[in-house]
Formats: C-alpha cells, sequence, structure tokens
C-alpha cells in the first residue's frame, strides 16, 4: 500500500501536496536503493516485480506508469542490476570520472564493449555489450531503439491482461522507462550527469576544423580575435576542452545554458569552467560571437533562425 500510495500518477496530488509527495518519493527511493546497492539482476527484479505488478496484470501499471520520477529510478536500478554493468561499471567509472586527459575512443568502445557502428540493437539484455547507437561515444546521442508496444507477441500478452510470462523488460519499456537498448554505457552517462562521453578524436577535430576556419573568419569578422559560443552547453565540458585546444590561437571560447537541466558545472581537480546562466538569445545578444556551436538543441526546438539573425556570427 505505501509503494501504491508514494509513487502513484503524479497528477493524482493537488498542487499543494506535490512538493511533499515529490521529497516523500524520492527519500523512499533512495532508501530502497540503498537496500538494493549491489543486487543483481534476479535480486533486483525479484523485488521490484511485486511491487509494480502485484497481481500480475497489466491494469497494475496504470497507476504509475506517468510518473517519471519512479521510471528514471526503474531505468536506473535495472540497468545497474544488469552483468554488463556489475563487470563494466566499476572500471570505467575508475577512469572516465572528471579526467585530466579524454579518453581516446578506443578506450571508451573497450570499457563498455561497445561492438559495431551504430548497429541494432538484437533485443537481448547482454546479447552483444553494448551497441553504439544507443550510447553516447565522440557525439552520438544518449538514447536507444524504442520499440515500445511494437512486439506482437507482447501485445497479445497486454490484450489478455496478464503478465506473468512478460519479460520485466517489456513491462518497463512499454511504460515509459526506456531499458531497451541500454547498457552500461547509459548507466554512466546517468550516475554521472552526462549527455555523452567526450573523446579526444571528437575534440581535436573540432578544433581542427576551427583552426581552419581562422583566416576566413577574421577576414569577415574584421578583428584578429574569434568568439567562440557554445550555447546550450550543458555543464561546459565541451566548450573547456575546445578552449584548451583553442586559446593559443586567438580563440576565445564561451559556454552559455539556461541550466534548466541543472548540471552542475564541468569540473577538474583545481579548476571548474564557468558557464554563463544564459538563454541561446541572451547569449548571442550579450557575446556577439563569430561562431556558434549547438550541440543539444531541446526537441523539436529550431535556434538556427535566431543564430542566423545575428550579425556577428559568421558561421
Amino acid at each position: 500500500m505505501l509503494w501504491r500510495f508514494l509513487h502513484c500518477d503524479p497528477g493524482r496530488w493537488s498542487v499543494q501536496l506535490q512538493p511533499i509527495m515529490r521529497w516523500a518519493a524520492g527519500t523512499h527511493l533512495r532508501l530502497l536503493s540503498a537496500r538494493l546497492r549491489g543486487a543483481d539482476a534476479n535480486q533486483w527484479e525479484q523485488t521490484i516485480r511485486p511491487l509494480l505488478l502485484p497481481t500480475e496484470n497489466w491494469d497494475d501499471t496504470l497507476g504509475w506508469r506517468k510518473n517519471m520520477l519512479l521510471l528514471t529510478w526503474l531505468r536506473e536500478g535495472y540497468l545497474l542490476a544488469s552483468p554488463s554493468c556489475h563487470r563494466l561499471l566499476p572500471k570505467a567509472e575508475h577512469l572516465l570520472m572528471a579526467p585530466e586527459a579524454l579518453p581516446s575512443t578506443a578506450l571508451v568502445r573497450s570499457l563498455f564493449e561497445i561492438r559495431g557502428e551504430c548497429s541494432k540493437d538484437t533485443g537481448g539484455r547482454e546479447a552483444s555489450g553494448d551497441n553504439i547507437g544507443g550510447s553516447s561515444v565522440d557525439g552520438v546521442e544518449d538514447g536507444g531503439d524504442d520499440d515500445d508496444a511494437s512486439d506482437v507477441a507482447t501485445q497479445g500478452k497486454l490484450r489478455e491482461g496478464c503478465t506473468r510470462k512478460v519479460p520485466l523488460e517489456d513491462v518497463l519499456q512499454q511504460c515509459g522507462a526506456h531499458v531497451r537498448g541500454r547498457g552500461a554505457i547509459n548507466a554512466f552517462c546517468e550516475r554521472a550527469g552526462v549527455y555523452e562521453v567526450l573523446t579526444e578524436e571528437l575534440v581535436k577535430s573540432i578544433t581542427h576544423y576551427v583552426r581552419s576556419r581562422l583566416p576566413e573568419l577574421r577576414a569577415a569578422a574584421g578583428t584578429e580575435e574569434v568568439l567562440l559560443l557554445e550555447a546550450g552547453a550543458g555543464n561546459g565540458a565541451l566548450a573547456h576542452h575546445l578552449r584548451l585546444g583553442l586559446q593559443e590561437c586567438g580563440v576565445h571560447v564561451f559556454a552559455a545554458d539556461d541550466r534548466s537541466w541543472s548540471l552542475p558545472n564541468y569540473s577538474l581537480p583545481g579548476r571548474q569552467l564557468p558557464v554563463l546562466r544564459r538563454t541561446h538569445r541572451d547569449a548571442l545578444r550579450e557575446l556577439r560571437p563569430h561562431l556558434v556551436l549547438v550541440s543539444w538543441m531541446p526537441m523539436a526546438t529550431d535556434w538556427t533562425a535566431a543564430i542566423r539573425a545575428t550579425g556577428s556570427v559568421h558561421e
């Protein structure tokens, strides 16, 4: 009863009660996380499945499938309990958390056992290691193939109402937890609070391109000092490494983000890159950059019109 009370659809609560209920639900999930720390996939499912599906019927999901806090927690817990995360995450977190030097793509692929180039996931949790199509290496976004309710067999079970023979992965996927095609690299990104794993090859390629454009940009801007703005920069990690690679060329790199995602500033031992708290429009108006880089435009939102309309911007 406590589970159903705390983790129902938040829309059922009044606006006044929602902050209190979010706090109570979050506290409960943190306690449950501590209890499940180190659990393997079977142990995790044995604890969680009875809470999600007390009568083993799809109707059990109606009370919680719109609770985004719970779905996020379920995705993280499901991934962390997988054999690949138990095997790969400790070493990956030791080597990749706030590194002084960026890792190579080969190292990241090796750490997360990523195979192939954007290959389709087989649907099996451990079938072929992590799928680069559902991860974030060298600029590939953190996402996976979402089959949702397209599986005919699972749809049949849904129509029957019984979930007893439905794998928990299918239940979580159809309820919006987005677990299919995810693996250790996705768990790493969520735990680290990042949306990509930057590599030295990515930063070098962008740095090389900017250097190649400098003569034309300087001629067009009428100045030797070129301003590069990363808009929607998140925690500023990419801008930080670009600044290191471009500072000797007279390129001033700025990072701006409206902080709507509440990411901490990118930190390295002894230093922190300041990220200006600005929308892309405010940053364009205030900084008047010559070159604009955008890695993460919000879904279904186009910033390019505002960028093109800024007179100082040449690319």
